[in-house]
């Protein structure tokens, strides 16, 4: 009974929620490289790093590379993406069959269709080792904005993304 109030407090701090002004944490590994580099970003609630960049002609394009990795096998993997299109309706044809022609053009990355409730994104991907250099890392960060970012110009013009 003595160790009753003990017990209590524990459980009450446990409980608790964090306090409002905790930042999200991110992938040290992936922070670590970008202070390095001098490259600015947020993080978002999730974790995960959102990077701004300026493409020519006034355009911005956003990149996020999620702190989450997934392993196979003995390899653990990081996936960085770009958003190029939105729409509405499932992707028709015409887009589809672009995106499918454009893919083995590639060195890095690929494109996808992921299906939200009631809309369809065309995301460039790029799934590479979770450890890397610096500046390999902002190579891939790069190739993937300025690959989903050509792309969003020719399926619609827009700078949305």
């Amino acid at each position: 009974m003595r160790y009753l109030p003990m017990v209590l407090v524990l459980l009450g701090a446990l409980l608790l929620p964090p306090p409002l002004d905790a930042a999200p944490k991110g992938d040290k590994r992936v922070e670590s490289a970008l202070k390095r580099l001098k490259v600015s970003y947020e993080v978002d609630d999730e974790g995960d790093f959102l990077l701004d960049f300026a493409m020519d002609g006034n355009r911005t394009q956003r990149v996020v590379v999620f702190s989450r990795t997934q392993t196979y096998g003995a390899y653990e993997i990081r996936e960085i993406a770009s958003g190029a299109h939105y729409a509405a309706l499932p992707i028709d044809g015409t887009v589809a069959t672009q995106l499918m022609l454009d893919n083995p053009t590639r060195k890095v990355g690929h494109w996808e269709m992921q299906s939200g409730s009631d809309a369809w994104s065309v995301v460039f991907t790029a799934r590479i080792p979770a450890k890397m250099k610096p500046d390999q890392l902002l190579d891939v960060i790069e190739a993937v904005g300025a690959t989903a970012d050509d792309m969003e110009q020719r399926l619609n013009g827009g700078d949305r993304f």
